[in-house]
């Protein structure tokens, strides 16, 4: 990945103004997109000594799960019912008692249920009619309002009940966005237009809009820009953008570099020079690169993504020690299989969100409980709170819901 020095980051930064074409109150739905137009300009990019986390390549351990998960971990049934099925956990988003979850991928809708996993409602619905969403890509939960954009790159609002409030229409390819204290959002512009190319755009309250452009010395780069994403925890934000080893934050006024992620494999600045080079760097597994996905943050822990030797790799660094230990293999002593891999799903608070997947986990509970029964014994006595765990299993179906587990991170992981 290349190395991104402050003097680099000296990037132009230009401001807008937003017009809309259509009333943001009325439920009519339009056809056309309503627009961004250039205004003036002012700095949103700051300039800040990053956190320097550095990769020691030849240091990748074995993920046991039994030193991932802390002891105050909680595991949540999600209810099961044939309206409200979930093929795929995308993004979970814990807001009071109600957790919203994302299923990007096959029931295409947004569920919500409350933190003892039963079902409340869904948030709005798929369609062509007004307030009707096509295929959602990314939501969030701000000042009990649930912002959710589309494959269309709609940004709809609705309260937490799923009743239809209001939708904008943006005038570029967006498909992931950040919203901080309900006022200013952040999206990436994933296409080419005379306008827009590759800026980090931040919309204030849909009126007044900033747009900054992370160039990374070579047009030829902006090719492969779709690649990004945010991780949000309550007011505090994060961005990474694919070919940048920096993670950046983002607050209601600037953009800054927080962690900048370094290891003796990162790609070199030569194979920025022309297309070719790039599609090679781009397809090459003798680099190491911050992976755009999969990342969080909470007050003590940072937990992000790598990709290294054509493998995805799970980073854990503590703020308060500085201690940075990575994984590229997994055993789930804990689980029994449920939590491979370790993805982080959401945040709640100071507690990061997994997945548990009940097929695996049931499969591999009754092949112990049948043929070695004396190992759950041993496991309870080791890990009390399984008991909850084999709860869950003994009350389940492979066909239900997954579960989630919501656990901090073990201090136990760095040991």
């Amino acid at each position: 990945m290349l190395k991104i020095s402050l003097h680099a980051l000296a990037v132009s930064i230009t401001a807008l103004v937003l017009t809309s074409c259509a009333n943001k109150k009325a439920v009519e739905g339009s056809n056309e997109r309503d627009s961004l137009v250039l205004s003036q300009a002012r700095p949103l990019l700051v300039g800040r000594i990053p956190e320097n986390i550095g990769v020691d390549l030849s240091q990748s351990r074995s993920l046991v799960t039994s030193k991932l998960v802390s002891d105050d971990h909680e595991i949540i049934k999600l209810e099961t019912a044939d309206n409200y099925l979930i093929g795929e956990i995308s993004k979970v988003i814990v807001h009071g008692n109600r957790i919203f979850i994302l299923d990007r991928g096959v029931a295409k809708t947004v569920f919500c249920f409350d933190r003892t996993g039963k079902f409340i409602n869904l948030i709005g619905s798929r369609g062509g009619g007004p307030g009707e969403i096509d295929d959602p890509r990314d939501i969030e939960v701000v000042d009990n309002r649930v912002y959710l954009i589309d494959r269309q790159c709609r940004i709809f609002t609705f309260d937490l009940d799923g009743r239809f409030l209001s939708y904008f229409r943006l005038p570029f390819l967006s498909t992931q966005f950040c919203l901080l204290n309900g006022q200013s959002i952040f999206l990436y512009n994933q296409e080419k237009s005379d306008q827009f190319t590759d800026h980090l755009i931040q919309i204030k309250q849909f009126q007044s809009v900033v747009s900054s452009d992370f160039t990374i010395r070579s047009e030829f780069v902006s090719d492969y820009s779709g690649l990004q994403s945010f991780a949000r925890n309550k007011n505090r934000a994060l961005f990474i953008k694919m070919f940048c080893d920096t993670i950046f934050r983002l607050d209601s006024i600037s953009v800054y570099p927080a962690f900048v992620i370094s290891s003796s494999k990162q790609i070199p600045s030569d194979y920025f020079s022309s297309r070719a080079k790039v599609q090679d760097a781009f397809s090459s597994n003798d680099y190491f690169r911050l992976a755009p996905q999969n990342f969080a943050e909470n007050d003590s822990s940072l937990i992000f993504t790598s990709t290294y030797q054509g493998s995805l790799n799970y980073h854990y660094f503590d703020k308060q020690s500085r201690k940075h230990v990575w994984f590229k293999r997994f055993s789930d002593d804990l689980f029994q299989g449920g939590l491979f891999p370790p993805v982080v799903v959401g945040i709640d608070d100071e507690h990061f969100v997994y997945v548990l997947s009940m097929p695996e986990m049931l499969s591999n509970y009754r092949s112990i409980r049948s043929e070695n029964p004396e190992e759950l014994d041993v496991l309870i006595q080791k890990y009390p709170k399984l008991k909850d765990f084999f709860l869950l299993c003994e009350k389940s179906t492979p066909d239900d819901n997954p579960a989630l587990l919501v656990t901090r991170v073990s201090s136990k992981i760095y040991e």
